[in-house]
């Protein structure tokens, strides 16, 4: 660990004591998990009517975000209506369930400055020719639902920095507010088949907890793997040396997202026009930590195995918490459920 002094530890330790005290909160929050699994499913009482209306038209649905509104508005109502996590703020960034808590109660004392909690569901469909896979092993998370700043390390030894969009902390009535980042996972399969839906079940859900930005310094490039790396965009105000030590630069304006519209090498085509092994400042700082290429949107995945538990404030509680499993119908989806399954206990 790169802690300096001992009251940079216990600070980080209260970091990590707050995000393990509201994971355990947002489980107390969702109540009785078979009553939000019913929930969760009760769109099956109206299912094949809304889907196939006598006298109206029918909805269109893309099947990868069949669930989510639902499941968004019935978790939304558990969550907030036991004022465990505090109430809504209203402020453009962050993840779509955003509270701020002013005062929290341990079981040992008392923590009286404010908190932001960042929460993001994730619905995920796990019938074959879907996303299963971004529950395995690793969560993609987006650049505005999270405030770990870091480095991402591909397999060909490239490193891109990350930069999300939260702060570790704001201020808030003069106070530190630190944020604390959460996903909640829920893996659903629709039945017969995609194709000709009749029900949905919910198989799995789970919370998990992505460290907060100051944790960085314990952490370091174990919380995030690769994820998406097509049509990327970089930041604004960058030296690019491209093929042939071809010069650009990117516009300093933070509401460009990249080159002038009249340029040849459109910032959206830049992976196909430029590969990245092909550029000179790619070669020449992919084993430093300096001068690295940055991006605004570079995708990361939460490697919650790689970083399972609350390492300085406790290691035996974990990052995770498996709230449902269907041991029946998740069955025929082993071995890539295996974690999810051998983490329940009902």
């Amino acid at each position: 660990m790169n802690i300096t002094t001992n009251n940079d530890l216990e600070n980080l330790r209260l970091i990590e004591k707050l995000e393990s005290f509201y994971l355990s909160q947002i489980r107390n929050s969702l109540g009785i998990i078979s009553e939000v699994k019913n929930e969760l499913e009760s769109q099956n009482k109206i299912m094949n009517q809304f889907l196939n209306p006598s006298d109206r038209g029918a909805i269109i649905s893309e099947y990868k975000s069949f669930f989510d509104i639902g499941a968004e508005r019935v978790i939304y109502n558990r969550l907030s209506r036991q004022n465990q996590l505090g109430t809504p703020n209203s402020a453009p960034i962050g993840a779509d369930l955003f509270f701020e808590k002013n005062t929290t109660i341990f079981e040992d004392g008392t923590y009286d400055l404010p908190v932001i909690i960042s929460l993001d569901l994730k619905t995920v469909r796990a019938n074959e020719g879907s996303a299963i896979g971004d529950v395995c092993g690793d969560i993609p998370v987006g650049v505005n639902q999270n405030s770990y700043k870091t480095q991402i390390k591909y397999n060909d030894g490239q490193i891109r920095n990350y930069t999300p969009r939260l702060q570790p902390s704001y201020r808030i009535n003069n106070n530190e507010a630190i944020v604390l980042t959460y996903l909640i996972v829920v893996l659903y399969e629709l039945e017969p088949d995609v194709q000709n839906p009749q029900r949905m079940n919910v198989l799995m859900m789970s919370s998990f907890c992505i460290p907060n930005g100051k944790l960085e310094p314990n952490y370091k490039t174990r919380v995030f793997n690769p994820g998406k790396s097509g049509k990327l965009s970089l930041s604004p105000g960058q030296e690019i040396h491209g093929p042939g030590n071809q010069f650009h630069e990117t516009r300093l304006e933070n509401t460009s997202r990249g080159l002038p519209s009249s340029h040849p090498d459109l910032l959206a085509n830049l992976k196909k026009k430029w590969n990245c092994s092909n550029l000179d400042i790619y070669n020449a700082t992919k084993n430093e930590t300096g001068k690295l290429l940055e991006f605004d949107n570079l995708d990361g995945r939460f490697d919650y195995m790689d970083c399972s538990s609350f390492e300085l404030f406790n290691s035996g509680k974990k990052r995770y918490d498996v709230l449902f499993f269907d041991n029946n119908k998740a069955e025929k989806y082993l071995p890539k459920l295996q974690f999810y399954k051998d983490n329940y206990s009902s």
